[in-house]
């Protein structure tokens, strides 16, 4: 074996690459196009452009032209990995560059109280009443974070830097930007009669559009219909509101418990470090205004910034593309466009409530107006998550076919807990729907290989009352078990990779006769019972074999691990063959990753190059 070489796992491996250059050329294609567009439809934002350039070649003949497998049956084409790596480290590195568009010097003091205050109603009053419309109308939670923040941020850009850390599906991105654009387009064309009829003037007009209006050139493009001047305000309010992305994503981070047992490491090692970066990059642009100024370098290095965040954001966009059934869209394009409208209603109105008060004189009225608003939200968000109301929606989401992510597994794995429904049948039911989203399986891909089996073992959850648990276990390439029965029933899915099963009966006290070999199922769930289970399993792919298993509680049966007496090549071996072995009791990985015990000598795991 050679040595592997490990790489930061923010560089494109090989078989990345193929991935990242579609997404990066395609998303340069879709750019061109939307500029090209841009005169003819001055609302269309380049974004859109881009998700719909993805979601025609998912759900057109155009994906089997280009090589990629439809939207839901996307695992192992050759794109794949490297649309991941563009979803996840691009995404990271376009926030992190962000930081580098925020001119702080477009806050005039004289407007800033106003604006705060603005703020201060609108943003909480919005995030709570489309998480009340969300869960009333039975959405994901993510999506309803995501809705929320690209409706009280920034659009598009705080979708995108908001997904990774919520562990939030793609085609949920491309929906969640999909429903602002809709709501954009509806302020270009009702916030200029409305401030007419209600007698704005032209800054409190820039104010309110910068106030609630969802990504930038949105509200630039409303805020100039009265003028520079609105225009300028605007552009400072939005500017003020981006300035906030960083803070809100620290506090969804702390918020947004994901429901999976972090056995290794520290807080630190799980706290989404690109946003230390868009901070530092937003302290770097101000530095730079301060010191720098008109500077023509400083100005091109600043353009230059912004070139690369918009491309690296077609990029990603592009890929969010590709994951869109249009069907599944379709499906929930009605509900999620309530959420939308739900998050338009609330920070249109309380914004313009605020400003109206505020411009007329009347601030004890806007303070006392936004304090009931905030009081109104919190008692809808209380009385939509309620507990009944919670268990009803579990209780949905264990009768019908959709996907779930691992946290949601493991909420209905606790449900049914709870119930003393935990059965075969139930836990296979939520097993085969079991669909990770991005970045719950990174913490298993970076668990320490054990000393014992060359594998990486992750807890994601276990029982409180003994019922059972949820394991994620990752096959480096060329790895291999020992030969192995089992101490309590498992039930497994696979996710990604190739696992070679190879099956024993025991002949004798002292042999075992080798029987089929063959792929782990990628479908469905697979069975193996703790007192008919002999096995061992190899991964024969170049990319980590992974898979979720189930294990039930322990049984009055032994686990044993078997070795074979003489030295065996396993390619040779055959259906029929008898090995001589020696057994003893197996010991697994205690739940703390990296602990280990085992009653055997190995010879070191070396990783392989795939």
């Amino acid at each position: 074996m050679t040595q592997h070489t490990s790489k930061p796992p923010w560089i494109p491996a090989k078989d990345e690459l193929p991935g990242v250059g579609f997404a990066l050329v395609w998303g340069g294609l879709a750019w061109g196009i939307a500029v090209e567009l841009q005169p003819y439809l001055p609302f269309l934002s380049k974004v859109i452009v881009a998700i719909a350039l993805g979601t025609a070649i998912a759900n057109t003949p155009l994906h089997r032209l280009l090589g990629f497998g439809p939207p839901g049956q996307r695992r192992g084409d050759r794109y794949e990995r490297g649309l991941r790596f563009t979803g996840k480290w691009l995404l990271r590195l376009a926030i992190i560059l962000m930081g580098f568009k925020i001119d702080i010097e477009l806050f005039e003091p004289e407007y800033f109280t106003t604006l705060v205050a603005t703020v201060a109603f609108a943003v909480p009053c919005t995030f709570l009443i489309v998480q009340s419309t969300a869960r009333y109308l039975g959405l994901r939670r993510e999506l309803g974070d995501l809705v929320a923040i690209g409706t009280m941020i920034c659009g598009a850009s705080a979708i995108n830097a908001l997904a990774p850390a919520l562990l939030a599906r793609r085609e949920e991105q491309g929906l969640a930007i999909s429903v602002i654009f809709v709501f954009s387009v509806v302020a270009l064309v009702l916030f200029d009669p409305l401030s007419n009829a209600l007698g704005l003037s032209p800054e409190i007009f820039g104010l309110w559009a910068g106030s609630a209006v969802n990504d930038l050139s949105s509200a630039i493009a409303v805020g100039s219909q009265q003028g520079a001047g609105a225009e300028a305000l605007s552009t400072a309010a939005k500017s003020m509101r981006i300035m906030l992305l960083g803070p809100l994503l620290i506090g969804f981070s702390l918020l947004r418990a994901t429901g999976i047992s972090q056995t290794q490491g520290t807080p630190w090692d799980h706290f989404p470090k690109f946003i230390i970066g868009y901070l530092l990059t937003f302290a770097l642009r101000t530095g730079g205004d301060t010191f720098l100024g008109d500077a023509a370098p400083w100005q091109a290095f600043l353009g230059g910034a912004a070139l690369a965040v918009d491309w690296l954001l077609m990029a990603v966009c592009l890929g969010i593309g590709l994951q869109i059934e249009v069907q599944r869209l379709l499906d929930a394009g009605a509900k999620t466009l309530s959420v939308g409208l739900s998050g338009f209603i609330t920070v249109t109105f309380i914004s313009l409530g605020v400003l109206w008060a505020m411009e007329r004189g009347m601030e004890s009225a806007a303070y006392i107006g936004g304090g009931l608003a905030l009081i109104l939200s919190v008692g809808i968000y209380l009385q939509t998550h309620r507990e009944g109301r919670i268990d009803d929606l579990r209780r949905t989401k264990l009768d019908t076919a959709t996907r779930l992510s691992i946290r949601e597994a493991i909420d209905c794995f606790e449900y049914l807990e709870e119930r003393s429904q935990l059965s075969p049948t139930t836990i296979s039911s939520v097993l085969e729907r079991m669909s990770p989203v991005i970045g719950e399986i990174q913490p298993l891909r970076t668990a320490p290989l054990s000393p014992g089996v060359p594998y990486r073992r992750l807890t994601y959850w276990e029982s409180s009352r003994g019922t059972g648990s949820l394991v994620g276990i990752a096959w480096p390439p060329a790895a291999s078990a020992h030969i192995h029965t089992h101490g309590e029933d498992c039930w497994g899915t696979w996710i990604e990779g190739e696992l070679q099963v190879t099956d024993f009966k025991r002949v004798g006290a002292s042999h075992l006769e080798v029987g089929e070999k063959r792929d782990f199922p990628k479908s469905g769930v697979e069975f193996m019972a703790a007192d008919a289970t002999l096995h061992r399993l190899r991964n024969v792919g170049s990319v980590p074999a992974i898979h979720l298993h189930f294990y039930g509680p322990p049984k009055d049966i032994r686990a044993l691990r078997y070795e074979t007496v003489y030295p065996v090549n396993w390619d040779e071996v055959r259906t029929g063959d008898k090995l001589e072995v020696s057994s003893c009791g197996e010991v697994l990985p205690s739940n703390t990753l990296g602990e280990w015990s085992t009653p055997l000598e190995h010879e070191p795991f070396v990783e392989e190059k795939p």
